[in-house]
């Protein structure tokens, strides 16, 4: 079985976005498995960069254009031929996709894929059930099609309301298609299950493991606290500092 993980990005967000998963897959029998990105940090000879350098600086601008201008997200896209021509693809039974939006990969390109490869979408955010939002906060228009967004401000902001079209674009996809679709949270899990949207999809509850080889008590606390120049006593915790949509505001409440 030969499987393509497809990202924007390699090692950052290695744990969820298919870096660490092709290396896990590579040490199992009978599978091989590869990952095609646009940045690629990694020297990791079964990463494949999807661009070329000297081509991202177009990529980036199209980027802008679709985000900025026409305020659509992954309907105008350079990568999708290239992720279609290239060679780890065509060998590929399975492709693995991961923040799909963030790739670029054009929405449309899903039903051509889905008519000679086999597809499977982890959903690391709500933006395949939505018309524009990575999240939908309280907002509960998704479930049956979106209109007149609230949140036009937030991540993707847009000056144009096209929340109905594009959420009637991504239902026109995805009754064209059948997948297997991925969620890490039972919140993600249910909420997929209420979206008209990937309603003909078999959604798949997988938490995201955590590897207690790397995770776990160390010895060196002295050398680490020596290091950052912590106190003795000092209480160290870490957390994601994003106010959008991470809930940093919550901690530093509790911190107070």
């Amino acid at each position: 079985m030969k499987i393509l993980e497809v990202n924007n990005i390699d090692t950052v967000g290695r744990v969820f976005n298919g870096y660490d998963l092709q290396k896990y897959l590579n040490k199992q029998k009978n599978i091989k498995a590869k990952q095609a990105v646009i940045y690629k940090f990694s020297d990791d000879k079964n990463v494949e960069r999807l661009l070329e350098l000297k081509d991202i600086n177009f990529f980036q601008k199209l980027e802008k254009l679709e985000n900025d201008i026409l305020f659509n997200h992954s309907q105008l896209s350079l990568t999708t031929n290239l992720l279609l021509n290239n060679k780890y693809y065509k060998e590929s039974d399975i492709i693995h996709f991961h923040q799909f939006h963030n790739s670029k990969i054009s929405l449309y390109s899903l039903i051509d894929i889905y008519k000679e490869k086999k597809i499977v979408i982890s959903l690391h955010d709500p933006w395949f059930m939505t018309g524009r939002c990575v999240h939908p906060y309280n907002c509960t228009k998704w479930e049956k099609g979106c209109n007149s967004c609230e949140y036009l401000e937030n991540m993707f902001s847009s000056e144009i309301d096209n929340s109905k079209s594009n959420w009637l674009l991504k239902k026109y996809i995805f009754d064209n298609i059948k997948c297997e679709i991925i969620v890490s949270s039972k919140f993600m899990y249910d909420m997929a299950k209420k979206s008209k949207i990937l309603k003909n999809q078999n959604i798949n509850y997988i938490p995201l493991g955590i590897d207690i080889n790397k995770f776990k008590p160390i010895d060196n606390n002295e050398i680490l606290r020596k290091k950052y120049k912590l106190n003795k006593d000092d209480f160290v915790i870490f957390l994601r500092a994003q106010n959008e949509f991470k809930g940093t505001k919550y901690v530093l409440e509790a911190l107070k």
